[in-house]
């Protein structure tokens, strides 16, 4: 069923996405996404508390970070992720430095691997040996490629807050120091995340993309994974300590179901992208026959 064609064209756009997700599966791959996402936090946290203990931060640098991460995690989220912290360091383990970065590294190239095949699904593109292949290096490749900008985005979440105050005092800007503050912090993490998803959007799919394609359903992606956690945080903030109804699980729960969100989030971006080309008539259909996507121009 189609939407009437005199409707207004973001009407129709929006009718569009959502029949396509729809197609799609996307919310099923959401939850492999946060699933497979749930599998690489375990090796991931290992693999922090291993550096943690050789750059040797004290219980108060972590209440520092854990309380950083409060205006982004759901509410309850952040009990979780500082009491694993915590269960971790108990027992400090140098020697796993290697090993965990090993395993995160695989774990979310499984993660990856997830959002690829929806983009894939995203230009109907049919799994062939070629295109399976292509997905597991480029997922594996993609996982080194984001980890800078992920790293300076968690940084300026953490100690934009500190950057801001020295840059303020050093340039004898303190009354910027606000502003200089919400930059360092929020707009540039913005930024990052932005960069992140059209770098994913750009090579994961084995059809070629453009940044000036990818681009907008990385800022449409970004909005709205902005406006859910917020949306979520108030949701989980107003209920969460009334009705705990996983009982010492609930703060799992609330983290993974977060992540779920922003999952499909994520996927919602890239069937915008695929949409707007395809009414652009430049999104071609990669068959089953094909041994190799079409190029373009970067």
């Amino acid at each position: 069923m189609d939407i009437p064609s005199h409707s207004h064209p973001l009407l129709r756009l929006a009718w569009q996405i959502g029949l396509r997700v729809v197609d799609h599966d996307c919310l099923g791959l959401a939850a492999e996404g946060a699933f497979r996402f749930l599998l690489s936090f375990g090796p991931a946290l290992i693999f922090t508390v291993a550096l943690t203990s050789i750059v040797g931060l004290d219980d108060e640098s972590i209440e520092f970070v854990t309380g950083a991460l409060n205006p982004i995690l759901p509410e309850g989220s952040s009990l979780f992720v500082e009491a694993s912290v915590r269960a971790a360091l108990e027992n400090p383990a140098t020697g796993l430095l290697t090993t965990s970065l090993l395993v995160t590294a695989w774990t979310a190239s499984g993660v990856l691997g997830s959002f690829t095949k929806g983009l894939n699904r995203a230009f109907n593109v049919v799994y062939t040996q070629y295109a399976f292949w292509r997905s597991i290096v480029v997922s594996i490749l993609l996982v080194p490629a984001i980890a800078v900008p992920v790293t300076v985005a968690a940084v300026m979440v953490i100690f934009g807050g500190t950057l801001a105050r020295l840059a303020a005092e050093y340039g004898g800007f303190s009354f910027l120091e606000s502003f200089l503050g919400f930059f360092f912090r929020w707009a540039t993490t913005v930024l990052l995340v932005v960069v992140v998803l059209a770098i994913i959007y750009r090579w994961s799919p084995v059809h070629p993309m453009r940044f000036v394609d990818v681009f907008p359903g990385a800022a449409l992606a970004t909005g709205l994974w902005i406006a859910v956690s917020l949306a979520f945080r108030l949701f989980t903030a107003s209920s969460l300590a009334r009705y705990q109804i996983y009982g010492s699980l609930t703060a799992v729960v609330v983290f993974l179901f977060w992540v779920y969100l922003s999952a499909f989030v994520f996927l919602v971006g890239a069937e915008f992208n695929a949409q707007l080309l395809e009414n652009r008539g430049e999104a071609p259909v990669v068959s089953s026959d094909d041994s190799s996507a079409p190029a373009t121009t970067a």
